[in-house]
């Protein structure tokens, strides 16, 4: 049908009809007296076709009829489920069979020598130091951390900066009582012989270990931190 043509009043009730259910298998519509038959029929079975339907689900008809098993068949599972069970002489072969799986005294003592045979030499030991020291080391800095501190840079000092610093980390700001050992003391220009208090600052030894790298960074992040501290203190002196 074309767009926009309508139905006509008898073709719409052929269709709501149909839409509905109400046709036979021959695709005419059923009249209301055979609609009526069907519900009736399908609420309120007689009893002469409840029991054509128990009849039919018992007997050969039933799709489960015959898959009881008989009392022989019930017997001879219980004996096939208990066979399954191995006997004494079964377990003791099986226990035999696992127990030489395991190795002799003589095996371990094999094994344990070609173990032994797996750790370093000393001078394995040795070759090995040597190559993560020096040059060799991805943290190598071209030996600056074996220049000598200056004579100035002792415990009464590290002890002063630390007090200054409220004994507190001054990057994580974790307490110095919460650390398994005393503030470390870090100089902020990385210079050891510059022992200005300015140049000071208390770290714990996880942030002292951070700070070692990306060194231009820290540099400035922690003098700007020394600016802001001595503005503070002189505008507390006025």
């Amino acid at each position: 049908m074309k767009r926009g043509t309508h139905h006509t009043p008898e073709a719409r009730a052929k269709n709501a009809a149909a839409q509905m259910g109400n046709k036979n298998a021959e695709g005419s519509v059923r009249s209301p007296e055979t609609r009526a038959k069907l519900r009736a029929a399908s609420t309120n079975p007689s009893a002469e076709t409840r029991a054509k339907n128990r009849a039919a689900h018992l007997g050969p008809k039933n799709p489960f009829f015959g898959k009881h098993h008989s009392e022989e068949a019930k017997a001879k599972n219980r004996a096939a489920a208990t066979g399954k069970h191995p006997s004494e002489e079964t377990r003791a072969k099986l226990r035999a069979a696992h127990a030489g799986k395991h190795p002799s005294e003589e095996t371990k003592a094999k094994l344990r020598a070609a173990h032994t045979g797996k750790h370093h030499s000393e001078e394995m030991k040795a070759r090995c130091r040597a190559a993560k020291l020096g040059p060799k080391h991805p943290n190598w800095m071209g030996g600056i951390s074996r220049d000598p501190y200056g004579w100035d840079f002792n415990d009464e000092l590290k002890e002063e900066v630390r007090r200054r610093d409220g004994y507190k980390c001054q990057l994580c700001g974790t307490p110095q009582a919460e650390c398994r050992r005393a503030m470390a003391v870090h100089h902020i220009n990385y210079d050891k012989k510059d022992s200005d208090p300015l140049n000071l600052v208390a770290l714990c030894v996880s942030c002292n270990i951070k700070v070692n790298k990306n060194r231009e960074h820290w540099t400035a992040f922690f003098q700007a931190m020394a600016i802001r501290r001595a503005i503070a203190e002189l505008r507390k002196s006025q």
